[in-house]
């Protein structure tokens, strides 16, 4: 008997966390990355999951191709985040309202994650 199914013959690497990510740079480039630099991280790979550009080359192209338009789309990634960061900094800056709107919140998230770091 012959096989019973074909293979894609696609292979795909493994997942790896952004915290490894984080972990290598730090390693490898004797950075001081904290989980707060992995976030930057994870709203990149967002902001790119979201790019309909990216997207169409992800479905039409296997991963070493798909890598390729990528890393060509990875800098405008870096610079409109940072931009978009800079703006938000601004605006919370200028603005009391949005100021107390922030601090609010983020004071509640923080405190609650502090706390639930104390129970465990």
């Amino acid at each position: 008997d012959g096989p019973s199914s074909v293979a894609t013959g696609m292979v795909r690497e493994e997942s790896v966390a952004l915290s490894s990510l984080i972990g290598v740079i730090n390693d490898r480039f004797g950075s001081e990355l904290t989980e707060a630099d992995q976030l930057f991280f994870e709203q990149i790979a967002e902001a790119a999951s979201q790019d309909e550009n990216l997207a169409q080359a992800a479905n039409a192209n296997s991963l070493d191709k798909f890598q390729l338009v990528f890393a060509q789309a990875l800098e405008s990634l870096f610079v409109e985040r940072i931009e978009l960061n800079e703006e938000l900094f601004t605006q919370f800056m200028g603005n009391n309202e949005m100021q107390v709107l922030v601090t609010k919140w983020l004071g509640l998230q923080v405190y609650n994650r502090l706390l639930e770091k104390n129970d465990t």
